[in-house]
């Protein structure tokens, strides 16, 4: 599936909360979000398309195909911009993750198939993405990559979370050190349980990157 960009003219299709992915949104193996959202008219009423959750969202035009391949599965019905593709297997002997893992693999490949587009830039034809091989995998095969992938989303979902509480659990020390309340008795009353909680929530960011 192709994208599109709505009418910057055109208010009511930006008022929306679809995710409307663009290259610079493509930083994460999993996307459940975009900077910016398009409206239900957006879909209704120009060629955006919805893409349904589970696909395989790739990067097919832009500088960052200089450097890299992004792809993310998408955790969420979204919408992409005309840079980008959405891959969608037609049979069930075929998952988004397993089609995710196998061009992971092999974005050095997908690399030699870049060019140079004429205003300097750079581009992944569709025909040549549509002719890169990927092999249709046994049953087993299947459920393992498929296992794999899923403990990839899972992992990278602990460790966002540990780093979250750790952020959260300085910012509130930053807090009380500039309203005052952090005073010398606070602190030695508590300093060593405040240590033992980011040592622990530093040992759950190890372990949930490993």
């Amino acid at each position: 599936m192709s994208g599109a960009t709505p009418s910057k003219k055109a208010e009511r299709f930006w008022d929306g909360e679809v995710p409307w992915v663009s290259p610079k949104d493509m930083k994460r193996d999993f996307l459940c979000d975009s900077q910016d959202h398009v409206s239900l008219a957006a879909l209704s009423d120009t060629t955006l398309s919805l893409i349904n959750e589970g696909a395989v969202l790739i990067v097919v035009r832009g500088m960052i195909l200089a450097r890299d391949i992004p792809i993310a599965i998408n955790l969420r019905p979204v919408t992409i911009n005309q840079d980008m593709k959405a891959l969608i297997p037609k049979k069930n002997d075929v998952t988004g993750p397993y089609v995710w893992a196998a061009l992971y693999l092999a974005k050095p490949v997908l690399s030699s198939l870049v060019r140079t587009a004429g205003h300097g830039t750079r581009k992944l034809d569709t025909p040549d993405l549509m002719q890169f091989e990927i092999p249709v995998p046994d049953p087993h095969t299947l459920n393992k990559v498929t296992s794999i992938v899923e403990h990839r989303r899972l992992s990278i979902e602990r460790r966002q979370a540990s780093k979250h509480l750790l952020d959260h659990l300085f910012a509130v020390v930053l807090a009380k050190a500039f309203d005052t309340t952090l005073t010398r008795s606070w602190r030695e009353s508590h300093m060593k349980e405040l240590l033992q909680e980011m040592e622990q929530q530093a040992k759950a960011l190890k372990e949930a990157s490993a």
